[in-house]
């Protein structure tokens, strides 16, 4: 094709030389010859493009060679950044570094003679601690093989079940069934959305900031101390967690850590309230 098109080219510029020579009083076809051969242009340009079907197969092909490398753990990572920036073993340890809390709660309520305002924050604990640790542990087991966000029913547990778990928090803290009604209509909402997967990241953490914001506001009517405590240790909940990548997928498991200091300050600003 390269071939033919540039024969033509050619032989149009010779002609039209030529013909300018000989034949003087051609010089209207001389003229004529050039504007022909950029009206042929488009047509010659478009005999070097592949014909409809094979340029299909070739994105299709293309297509397909995409879909295979981001089948691999490596295709995922550079199709979708830091998604699986956390390894089988950083998930695990997001996973165990749910007991302590955990812990704390049980022997709270079962081993302990505390007030109820500290056994709701107790059960609010325990009451997402099992979707947490599930959806970490299978993050670990389906590394690379299930993504750990879209379509991740397990996720969508986790993150409701803290909404459940805040609205208990709540009451609480606060000791309010007032509170505690107007809480559960948020969380319910958020629990709503998340379940079905709408909105973006940013409003569903903001979702979760108010939610945590709802049981450290009412300390401050019982203790300010206790609910500076409160508030500094979510902060430090916080911080790593959304600078997770920065911290090279460490920040989870120590805003895990962190949610310790938290549980205390729950349970002692719940054991002033009651």
């Amino acid at each position: 094709q390269v071939s033919v098109v540039y024969l033509v080219r050619c032989a149009a510029s010779r002609a039209s030389v030529r013909i300018a020579l000989e034949r003087p009083g051609m010089v209207a076809a001389t003229i004529a010859l050039p504007k022909l051969r950029n009206l042929l242009a488009p047509l010659l340009a478009r005999a070097h493009r592949a014909p409809p079907g094979e340029e299909k197969l070739r994105l299709n092909g293309a297509r397909l060679a995409t879909s295979a490398s981001v089948k691999t753990l490596e295709g995922r990572k550079a199709a979708e950044g830091d998604v699986f920036l956390m390894s089988p073993f950083q998930e695990v340890l997001n996973a165990l570094t749910m007991l302590p809390t955990a812990c704390m709660s049980w022997h709270a309520i079962f081993h302990s003679d505390c007030g109820p305002g500290v056994e709701l924050i107790a059960f609010g604990i325990l009451v997402h601690f099992p979707f947490s640790f599930g959806y970490h542990v299978a993050c670990a087991i389906l590394h690379g093989r299930r993504h750990p966000v879209e379509g991740n029913i397990a996720l969508r547990l986790d993150l409701v079940f803290i909404h459940v778990a805040a609205t208990f928090m709540a009451y609480g803290t606060s000791g309010s069934r007032t509170w505690f009604f107007v809480v559960a209509l948020f969380n319910a909402t958020c629990s709503y959305r998340t379940a079905l997967w709408r909105g973006c990241l940013a409003e569903r953490r903001a979702c979760r900031a108010l939610c945590a914001l709802a049981y450290i506001a009412p300390i401050l009517a019982t203790d300010i101390v206790v609910c500076l405590w409160a508030l500094a240790s979510f902060v430090a909940v916080a911080v790593p967690f959304s600078t997770n990548r920065q911290l090279s997928g460490w920040g989870h498991a120590i805003s895990h850590v962190m949610l310790v200091s938290l549980a205390s300050a729950l349970f002692v600003a719940a054991s002033k309230t009651w």
